[in-house]
């Protein structure tokens, strides 16, 4: 676990992006962001042409997140683009703990994002001072149970 990027502590990533069309074998380079160490974690929208990625910046204990969408004629195939546009998340961190923090909704008009709040430390809290032994009460009469080895 990372604490200040709130993901897994060994994270690969994609430095290339590569769109293929299905139909006419075609390829588009989209370039990866001018600051990026690389790509993780693409969700697809289930409805549009479009998708979502997290991208690592340079020398930064941060993740931002992209959208790719293909624009351009619609009766044309040949002059469509895929273009790529930075989300605003307001100074709030994703939160990877449990997975990928985002998903499309199942109609695709929604993308949810997992965030921690802008207050919240990155530094874990002080562990408690003892002031004294554990001390376990058994109740009288109480059944007795095997110690754990």
């Amino acid at each position: 676990f990372d604490p200040e990027l709130l993901t897994p502590s060994r994270l690969d990533y994609a430095t290339t992006l590569v769109l293929q069309h299905m139909k006419t074998g075609e390829k588009q380079e989209v370039q990866l962001p001018e600051n990026s160490e690389g790509i993780r974690y693409i969700r697809f929208n289930p409805v549009k042409s479009s998708f979502v990625f997290a991208s690592k910046v340079k020398n930064e204990a941060r993740l931002e997140l992209y959208q790719c969408q293909l624009s351009g004629d619609t009766n044309d195939e040949s002059k469509q683009i895929w273009t790529m546009t930075k989300i605003q998340l307001q100074n709030h961190k994703m939160n990877f703990i449990q997975g990928c923090a985002y998903q499309f909704s199942t109609d695709g008009s929604k993308l949810f994002i997992k965030v921690v709040p802008s207050t919240t430390s990155s530094t874990p809290p002080k562990e408690p001072v003892s002031t004294g032994p554990a001390i376990q009460l058994v109740e009288k009469g109480a059944r007795k149970a095997p110690g754990r080895t």
